[in-house]
């Protein structure tokens, strides 16, 4: 389940499109990648305690991710993406350059993002 497009990106960074590498015509490998992260912290950090308040075994019923409300992660997917993305783009090299910093700003802000949403709590189909 895609929680973030290419548009989602553009719109969070212009110009994220135009570093797309040659051959590749969609960020969705780096996406997928960052969202497969995504819920793997949000498991960890919150579908386990809140499952096993509940009741849920969560090693016998894993996360859903379908019955996550896209729109209240988007913003979280966008920022991993973006971490992602320019993790992929930055250069081997002892000193950090403009993408490293980029990708610096982008996983502390998902850091943030994380703990708004752990915080407030997210909206999940218990129930089916």
């Amino acid at each position: 389940m895609a929680f973030a497009t290419d548009q989602d990106l553009s719109t969070q960074r212009a110009g994220i499109l135009s570093y797309l590498p040659k051959g590749q015509n969609t960020w969705e490998p780096q996406r997928n990648r960052a969202e497969e992260r995504m819920l793997r912290h949000l498991e960890e950090r919150w579908y386990r305690p809140e499952a096993a308040r509940r009741g849920v075994d969560w090693r016998k019923q894993a996360i859903d991710p379908a019955r996550l409300r896209p729109e209240q992660i988007k913003r979280l997917a966008v920022l991993y993406s973006l971490e992602e993305i320019y993790e992929f783009l930055m250069k081997d090299c002892p000193e950090p350059d403009g993408f490293a910093r980029h990708r610096a700003l982008y996983q502390e802000a998902a850091a943030e993002e994380l703990e708004r949403l752990l915080l407030a709590g997210l909206a999940y189909d218990w129930d089916d």
